[in-house]
């Protein structure tokens, strides 16, 4: 196991002398590598994957990545990965920058742009409210699979789930 970190180690340290390697590849393919050896037995190896990956970005002067889904990590070609890790980056300085300029009183949803994904869980919200017979769970009765559904697509925003459709009174069990 140290062989191979000694060996990402020299890896790294003469990748990074190379024109040709952007400090995103280098971060992403650190990343890889390192997960790749997964040197601890249990735990911890995707995180420490990503803390070298966001050092290697700062150490260059980029922001560290908030990658979308970081399980992707072994499933993708470097070049897939690299990408993904710019993107993160590029989502990462767009929200810090969002939080410098809403200030001291900045709201969690306006930071993380999720203003849509409130909306559509306060419609929801609001239609169970008004409708307490279409609630989705009575003690006692069996659950209506077709009200989760009809839910799962409203919160998913699909346009063709009515927000009055949350389905029938279930069934008693």
């Amino acid at each position: 196991m140290r062989a191979e970190l000694r060996s990402l180690c020299d890896w790294y340290n003469s990748a990074r002398t190379r024109p040709s390697t952007t400090p995103y590849r280098l971060a992403a393919e650190l990343q890889q590598r390192f997960i790749s050896i997964h040197p601890f037995d249990h735990d911890y190896n995707g995180r420490s994957s990503r803390l070298l990956m966001n050092w290697a970005l700062e150490r260059e002067g980029l922001p560290p990545s908030a990658v979308a889904d970081f399980d992707k990590d072994l499933f993708s070609t470097t070049e897939e990965w690299t990408e993904a890790v710019r993107a993160g980056s590029d989502a990462f300085a767009a929200r810090a920058a969002r939080l410098e300029r809403l200030g001291d009183d900045a709201d969690p949803i306006t930071v993380f742009d999720l203003e849509h994904e409130r909306e559509r869980y306060l419609a929801c919200h609001q239609t169970l409210r008004e409708n307490p017979a279409q609630s989705l769970h009575i003690p006692g009765h069996k659950h209506d699979i077709h009200a989760h559904r009809a839910l799962l697509e409203q919160l998913r925003g699909n346009r063709k789930a009515e927000a009055g459709s949350l389905g029938s009174q279930p069934d008693p069990g």
